[in-house]
């Protein structure tokens, strides 16, 4: 199993708002911000495929993680997923260890 979050063409900006991490923990390990420590993909396609909208990347990525993995299958969120989803971005997420992940995220 693979998860993992992928940026396209998203405003690191607003994403630098979302992450309230400690100054010194970023600075660390070398980074003048959080924003410098992410990126977007599209920024890094070879010149033919900068035009590639999201859904045609996510199409391209798919195809490719079939051809590498076999028998792949993708799971696509259902209405279940998304109630939780938006309970964590109300609510913030416990982990089983008590510490608790604040995702809402003001602009």
């Amino acid at each position: 199993m693979h998860h993992g979050c992928i940026m396209f063409d998203s405003n690191v900006s607003i994403l630098e708002k979302a992450l309230n991490v400690p100054k010194d923990k970023y600075e660390s390990k070398g980074f003048k911000s959080v924003k410098s420590r992410v990126t977007n993909i599209k920024p890094h396609l070879p010149a033919d495929l900068f035009d590639l909208s999201s859904e045609e990347f996510k199409i391209l990525l798919e195809n490719q993680i079939k051809f590498l993995h076999g028998d792949t299958q993708i799971y696509n969120l259902n209405k279940d997923d998304e109630k939780i989803i938006e309970r964590i971005k109300k609510n913030g997420m416990t982990h089983g260890n008590g510490i608790t992940a604040d995702l809402r995220c003001s602009q």
